[in-house]
């Protein structure tokens, strides 16, 4: 025998949890939001009024009559506006930051490829580069290098882990050096210039 049919959820129940919602998320909810969240699937709500935005604005005709200081309810659409129901902003990540160096007015060891370039900029002098310029292209560094009493030409690639070069997609014909904070890649074809060594050298 077939089981008793689910029983559906009210206008009131859909509404309460949605402005519950609201208020727990801080502004109006999108629907993946309430997808994450719940407490209720946003496809009983679509069932119900339509599209999101309808969803929101039937939420407004709903405060207005059982939650009039509802707070958010100003940020409501209503019926026959045309403007879209603002929605939560994107949280900004956290800052990362590496472990301390304290080098050279540089307090925290890379965690990217710019923090890379900037080190080696901190410590080119020291280890006979002079650099010519930084481009968005590959490689990403001319510069020209102290050999003996002459200069020699070389292109620079920065990475963060020298393995990375790889990932890439380089070719490591277009590249002298490899500048990176951490050197992991053992098989590597290029010369390879560890910069955690080199602060290491100078603490």
């Amino acid at each position: 025998m077939p089981g008793p049919r689910p029983r559906t959820l009210d206008n009131d129940t859909l509404m309460q949890a949605l402005r519950d919602a609201c208020l727990a998320a801080g502004g109006l909810v999108t629907r993946a939001h309430v997808a994450a969240h719940g407490p209720h699937s946003p496809s009983a709500y679509i069932r119900r009024w339509g599209t999101w935005r309808d969803v929101l604005v039937a939420l407004h005709d709903w405060t207005e009559q059982h939650d009039p200081g509802f707070v958010h309810r100003p940020q409501l659409p209503r019926r026959g506006e045309d403007r879209p129901a603002p929605t939560l902003p994107r949280p900004t990540p956290p800052a990362r930051y590496g472990g301390p160096i304290n080098f050279r007015g540089i307090l925290h060891a890379p965690v990217g490829e710019a923090g890379v370039i900037m080190l080696f900029g901190a410590l080119a002098h020291d280890l006979g580069f002079a650099v010519e310029r930084v481009t968005a292209a590959f490689p990403d560094c001319e510069a020209k290098r102290r050999v003996g009493d002459a200069w020699e030409r070389t292109r620079i690639e920065f990475e963060y882990q020298s393995a990375n070069f790889a990932k890439h997609g380089h070719d490591p014909a277009g590249c002298d050096l490899i500048v990176c904070w951490e050197h992991n890649w053992p098989e590597c074809p290029l010369e390879v210039l560890e910069l955690k060594t080199e602060v290491a050298k100078r603490m």
